[in-house]
């Protein structure tokens, strides 16, 4: 077997600063954009000697992702001129620890290990702690030991709530038959991966969604929302691949030759990694019972890329090597140095809480495959067939291309963060991404980022995310990031922040408000809700119109509704008519949940037409899509929201009458401008605008009388001649 050694530290910083300029940064769903390294600069490195080097130690060779790993690592060291080592396992502990011992002997002072069996490979790194050697543990935790210094990964749980959020949403249906499939008991981050999948999975298997069909284990737990290690290890003991693809192939058989018919079907499929995935993706596909599928995978490998592009495997999580190798190289040029590598999280390895700095994953499907992994420079176009085929991703992706140091004070970077719903979600936040977009295309921002949330509890650190690495502006999207906008504010005083229907007032708890630094970007939602309300009720055969939205608690939501109704009787009381107005919020769940649901904004529609209404204003993220698709499913009247949605639901578009306006680009990216040019403003707030969009298909349905009392209306809500009398908020 061939032996690759030992790395100096004139090497790593070398290398270290090759990557960061040399290696762009994928274009991500959801990729936050990491603070800059402070390195020292490479002629203050020690000189070459044996006594300040690097020894890494890979599992096996026999896997494309270590394999990746192995040619990112002897990259970029050769590139800065030096050769360079890798030492693999082979999957054999008593290798692995051998493979330690000899980088012992020749004098290393950092070692990078990737474990190839968590426990097992304490013994090793407690001998090299013995020996005064730093211990990294890369990409997969070292567990059971004290002898782990730092931990070098990628965010785990993110992994496995990435590949579940995907089954949940592209599998709505009641009763979807559900294929659990787990890595290898043996590895710390199966766990984590199985974890967070768990988190995002159990409350749909809970409501009926998806029924597990090939774990007596899960089926016997899958009332609980958490799950102890051990009830972990019991689900994956039945479940497991031992991230194998033979063994993922022979699984994945017996339990369809187990299941009846009636278990197959359309199925999802929770499969661990790439190699297993397609492993799974065959078998399902061969029988002649499964009509669809939907499978996860990690990785990114070239093969399962290819797999995505034809269609084979659904997504995968991208895990840029390229950034874990850098910061491999970082944390051991900085312990080289006689320093701690920074940390922002810890993982407990059943010894000690070990700290960690883990990275964001990238969501890859169809849709973005090329902008996240071509674009990117990941890998080259020529390494795929029909590449061309596969669906531009813009706008779920963000810009490709190395990230400038925005700590510089000639780089203005932008960062947006969303809300816990998607940035694709063709309304409110792919508005306020797309307004970024275009002020950096006229120049006002010479590098823009985003974080799209998956958890509410992250709002904090996502934007910290941005602060932390010196951006200029940071963008906060919804109502529900009000204070988390304002406490960052005031920890980042030299940040602009615009917070997008967030308004503050001075009072007990924001005595210092307004901030300087701070301003938020409101809307007289209530006015726009008015106007569509009243054409809604003028255009009504049947005098029965509906509203499906968001939670009520967010008052924006609260405001277009009750403003949608306001307008309907306001054009009932000058036309003597009576309209019944039936507005539902989507106010019991969560925040997570209340506007990423397509499926109930579907059925409530489905509901209130059912009961006679001819109109559907559906006002709330993908929830509202989704009441906007059902409407014209239905052949009624549809009016989407806060942006034109002729545009952005295309499906919809014969039936969609007009939507609610919040303009939101226009207004932000004079926001942007302002802050770049010193210009801020310093009143708290700003004021977006409101209005109506087009009739579009639906011109000539439109009477002209109809069309003037919009118009009439429009001038007489800017005049204040006409009031909505809508509270600012639900009482």
């Amino acid at each position: 077997m061939k032996k690759y050694v030992v790395v100096l530290l004139s090497v790593l910083v070398a290398a270290s600063m090759l990557l960061s300029a040399c290696a762009p940064a994928a274009a991500p769903t959801a990729a936050p954009v990491a603070p800059a390294a402070t390195m020292a600069p490479a002629a203050t490195a020690a000189p070459a000697s044996t006594g300040t080097a690097v020894g890494i130690v890979l599992p096996t060779k026999d896997e494309p992702r270590w394999i990746q790993d192995q040619t990112r690592f002897s990259d970029a060291l050769t590139a800065a001129g030096f050769t360079s080592e890798i030492l693999f396992s082979q999957g054999d502990s008593a290798k692995e620890k051998a493979n330690v011992e000899s980088l012992l002997t020749k004098g290393i002072k950092v070692l990078i290990i990737c474990p190839q069996d968590a426990a097992a490979a304490g013994a090793a790194v407690d001998e090299a702690h013995k020996a005064g050697v730093k211990v990294i543990s890369y990409d997969r935790l070292v567990t059971g030991t004290d002898a782990v210094d730092f931990y070098v990964t990628f965010d785990s749980m993110s992994v496995g709530k990435a590949q579940a959020q995907y089954l949940v949403d592209h599998n709505t249906a009641k009763g979807t038959p559900l294929f659990l499939y787990a890595g290898a008991a043996s590895d710390n981050n199966a766990f984590l991966f199985f974890e967070g999948a768990w988190e995002v999975l159990q409350p749909k298997i809970a409501d009926g969604t998806f029924v597990i069909k090939n774990s007596t284990e899960a089926v016997g737990l899958q009332a609980n929302a958490k799950l102890t290690r051990d009830q972990e290890s019991k689900i994956i003991g039945q479940v497991t691949t031992n991230w194998d693809f033979n063994t993922a192939k022979n699984l994945s058989e017996a339990n369809l030759t187990a299941a009846t018919a009636a278990d197959k079907g359309t199925v999802a499929i929770l499969a661990p990694n790439d190699g297993t995935a397609r492993a799974i993706a065959d078998a399902f596909a061969a029988d002649k019972d499964v009509k669809g599928y939907t499978v996860t995978g990690q990785d990114a490998e070239k093969a399962s890329v290819q797999y995505i592009i034809d269609g084979k495997q659904s997504m995968t999580v991208f895990k840029d090597v390229r950034t874990l190798v850098k910061d491999a190289i970082t944390a051991a040029v900085t312990m080289l140095g006689g320093g701690t590598p920074k940390s922002t999280n810890t993982y407990n390895n059943g010894k000690i809480d070990v700290p960690a700095a883990p990275s964001a994953v990238v969501t890859v499907d169809k849709s973005n495959v090329k902008a996240a992994l071509v674009d990117s420079g990941y890998y080259k176009d020529t390494d795929f067939t029909n590449l061309s085929g596969a669906a531009a991703a813009a706008p779920t992706a963000a810009p490709a291309g190395t990230a400038p140091d925005c700590t510089q004070a000639t780089v203005f970077c932008v960062g947006v963060v969303t809300d816990v719903g998607k940035v694709d979600d063709k309304s409110f936040n792919q508005s306020a991404w797309e307004g970024i977009q275009q002020t950096q295309k006229d120049g006002g921002a010479d590098w823009i980022q985003y974080i799209e949330t998956t958890d509410s509890k992250d709002y904090a650190k996502n934007i910290a995310t941005f602060g932390d690495a010196g951006y200029k502006v940071i963008v906060t999207v919804g109502f529900n990031l009000t204070e988390p906008t304002y406490a960052a504010a005031k920890l980042y005083p030299n940040v602009k922040f615009i917070g997008i229907d967030q308004f503050l007032m001075k009072d007990d708890k924001h005595t210092d408000w307004p901030l300087a630094n701070l301003v938020g970007l409101v809307y007289n939602e209530d006015q726009s809700g008015f106007l569509v309300g009243a054409l809604a009720a003028m255009m009504s055969k049947s005098h029965k119109i509906g509203g499906v939205f968001g939670t009520d608690a967010v008052p924006p939501v609260w405001r277009y509704g009750e403003g949608y109704r306001a307008g309907a009787l306001y054009e009932d009381k000058k036309n003597g008519t009576k309209t019944e107005v039936t507005n539902v919020y989507h106010s019991d769940v969560g925040f997570d949940k209340t506007f990423s649901d397509p499926t109930w904004g579907a059925d409530t529609a489905k509901s209130i037409v059912s009961k006679g209404a001819d109109v559907i204003f559906g006002g709330g993220g993908k929830t509202g899509n989704g009441a906007v698709d059902e409407a014209a499913q239905l052949k009624v009247l549809a009016i989407g929201v806060d942006t034109d949605q002729y545009a952005t639901l295309p499906e919809a578009d014969a039936y969609l009458l007009t939507s609610a306006l919040k303009p939101i680009p226009a207004p932000l990216e004079a926001l942007v401008k302002l802050a770049k040019a010193g210009q801020f403003p310093t009143t708290g707030f700003f004021l977006g605008g409101g209005g109506y969009a087009p009739y579009h298909d639906l011109a000539s349905k439109v009477d002209p009388k109809i069309d003037a009392e919009m118009q009439a209306i429009s001038k007489g809500l800017a005049d204040g001649s006409i009031k909505t009398n809508v509270a600012p908020a639900k009482p």
